[in-house]
């Protein structure tokens, strides 16, 4: 398969993915750390729930078509 223009910008797209999930987890972190420790049982899922979606995302900025 010859490379499109599409795949020129794969290495933006792959950092831009990543920079998605580090930037969600370290405010998830410092959400934990905001309510304290032991955080409750909603702080745990909402990070779950929250790393789902932004891997998603970052699984759909990273999918090549």
């Amino acid at each position: 398969m010859a490379p499109t223009a599409d795949h020129a910008t794969g290495p933006g797209r792959l950092a831009f993915a990543i920079g998605i999930l580090l930037a969600f987890n370290a405010i998830a972190i410092a959400l934990v750390l905001a309510v304290g420790l032991p955080a409750p049982p909603w702080v745990f899922a909402a990070w779950f729930v929250g790393d789902v979606v932004a891997g998603l995302i970052a699984l759909g900025l990273t999918e090549r078509w």
